[in-house]
């Protein structure tokens, strides 16, 4: 097929992800970006052509790499909070610390979320592009 309408094919198929996902849940718009990332590595045709595993690692990667630095920004929140009790200081201001947990949670389970309505948008745009495939 030619060039011009398979350039045309993709930008009409990322005009319907971007009306699906761009203005919904956390978990939608977490799933374009993800989609966005993918095709602006590996281009339109290599994105299509990432298998299950791929994809699977490219999120378990930013979800350890985001959850080490809230760990890490917590734990110094946490030691400052302590240095400030050892001195005697009065905080008025604590980490909510039960908040967060649930936030936490909350965010690990909008990733997982995201995971399954990237691959739904990802098989949608295949079928959409299987004339273009040849």
């Amino acid at each position: 097929m030619e060039d011009q309408t398979k350039l045309q094919k993709q930008k009409e198929i990322m005009r319907n992800l971007e009306t699906w996902l761009e203005d919904g849940s956390n978990s939608e718009q977490t799933a374009l970006g993800f989609i966005k990332a993918d095709i602006q590595e590996r281009g339109f045709e290599g994105w299509l052509n990432m298998d299950a595993e791929m994809v699977t690692f490219s999120f378990y990667d930013t979800t350890e790499e985001m959850s080490n630095e809230i760990t890490n920004d917590l734990s110094i929140m946490l030691s400052q909070e302590n240095v400030l009790d050892d001195l005697g200081l009065e905080q008025t201001m604590r980490i909510d610390q039960h908040g967060l947990l649930l936030a936490f949670k909350k965010g690990m389970l909008d990733i997982f979320k995201s995971l399954v309505i990237y691959f739904d948008a990802k098989q949608q745009a295949e079928h959409q592009y299987e004339d273009c495939r040849g």
